[in-house]
């Protein structure tokens, strides 16, 4: 039976806030029958028109260099509000089983600024890309009007091509992809009927290897 009220507490213990990330991540996966990658995550940008904007985006996994990375075009809104200004807060909620068999709710935010991959890395991320997002790539116009029916011959003719082995579906000029550098991950957890725990690192500002880690009120 659940209480009426108490607190949460995140028992992983870690001073690397990269090694916590993965190891909330290790849980998600395990709890899922199929090792589910996480549900789209969430990326704020500051826009123009907008103010903040935000998407959702598929997690991309980690650089060598241990950052979250996603991919985008280069048409689109998001790579031009990065270019402007870099900054971005990235998003990420998950549902994990708790000690106690319960759903645990998860948000894990990282405030910080988008780096353009090199090309050797975006290559690498095109060729894991599915077909549908290739095909795509090449044939939306982001944020445009569109003719459907024109773009579905558009699609079905290319995907033919695909098919017969007259199209291997080769890199666009517009497919790019980022990673996420950040200053603070804030990792947020709240158990049933339970006040949230929040553990958040930030960069030493004396040493910028180094996190200071410390427990905040949710």
């Amino acid at each position: 039976m659940n209480p009426l009220s108490d607190i949460s507490y995140i028992e992983i213990q870690t001073e690397d806030p990269v090694q916590m990330f993965s190891q909330i991540l290790e849980a998600f996966e395990n709890s899922k029958p199929n090792k589910t990658m996480p549900s789209p995550i969430n990326i704020a940008t500051f826009d123009d028109e907008f103010g903040a904007l935000n998407r959702t985006v598929n997690y991309r996994g980690l650089t060598v260099d241990k950052h979250i990375t996603i991919v985008t075009q280069k048409d689109s809104r998001k790579y031009a509000n990065i270019m402007k200004d870099p900054r971005v807060t990235v998003t990420f909620y998950l549902e994990i089983p708790n000690t106690k068999g319960q759903i645990a709710q998860w948000q894990i935010r990282l405030f910080g600024k988008a780096i353009e991959l090199s090309p050797g890395e975006i290559s690498n991320l095109w060729n894991e890309e599915t077909v549908f997002a290739k095909i795509r790539s090449r044939i939306c116009d982001c944020g445009k009007p569109i003719e459907y029916l024109k773009l579905k011959e558009t699609h079905d003719t290319i995907l033919k091509a695909y098919e017969n082995g007259e199209d291997s579906l080769p890199q666009t000029e517009l497919f790019t992809a980022f990673k996420v550098v950040p200053s603070i991950w804030d990792f947020y957890k709240s158990d049933p009927n339970c006040i949230g725990d929040r553990i958040q690192y930030r960069k030493d500002e004396s040493d910028s290897t180094k996190w200071i880690k410390m427990h905040v009120a949710a």
